[in-house]
């Protein structure tokens, strides 16, 4: 056996308790987030519980003083009212950006370089569009797309032109290879 065989077999042997240790980091980290999701979707329940509450309150006659909202019941209603109108300027510059004619093959919630917002991949082109950022690429200016990591906060998807690298998280991972695939196809379509 020459030493570079023995030095492979070693570094083998050493790797096989890091990934059976990496598997079940992964399978906490799921855990979390399911345990996240959960946990979102109980206080969301609470949150229309307490307003249909609130409701039923102020249609009922009554001569009792109406209780004040709490501090956490306020932060989430406007926290989501504020998501709702960011929501709504990202549709409407995606209809802005449209051009006649164009039509919208797939989409995602995604994030580039910090920004929340949806990944748009149509006919001819690759958009981005957020409440502060928005990225177009042409589908023939796209080189090469590479779907990177199966991270907690989601598949990466890094797509190159001359312009540069343009990387998108926050995928799920089926998703992320259909979205891949999609840009692959236009992108070499667009090439020949």
């Amino acid at each position: 056996m020459s030493p570079s065989e023995s030095k492979r077999d070693a570094v083998e042997a050493a790797a096989g308790p890091m990934r059976e240790r990496q598997r079940a980091e992964i399978g906490q980290l799921a855990e979390a987030e399911r345990a996240l999701r959960r946990a979102d979707r109980e206080h969301d329940r609470a949150l229309r519980k307490s307003r249909r509450l609130r409701l039923a309150r102020s249609s009922s006659p009554s001569s009792e003083r109406k209780p004040e909202p709490q501090p956490a019941e306020i932060d989430a209603v406007g926290h989501r009212s504020r998501a709702i109108a960011e929501t709504r300027t990202v549709l409407g510059s995606l209809g802005d950006l449209l051009g006649e004619g164009e039509e919208i093959l797939d989409m995602a919630a995604g994030i580039n370089a910090g920004h929340d917002g949806v990944l748009v991949v149509t006919d001819r082109r690759l958009i981005f569009v957020a409440p502060r950022r928005t990225l177009s690429l042409r589908h023939e200016d796209i080189a090469r797309v590479e779907m990177r990591g199966r991270r907690w906060l989601g598949t990466r998807i890094a797509v190159f032109s001359p312009k540069g690298r343009a990387t998108f998280s926050g995928i799920r991972q089926r998703h992320a290879s259909e979205l891949a695939e999609l840009l692959d196809e236009r992108s070499a379509v667009s090439a020949g």
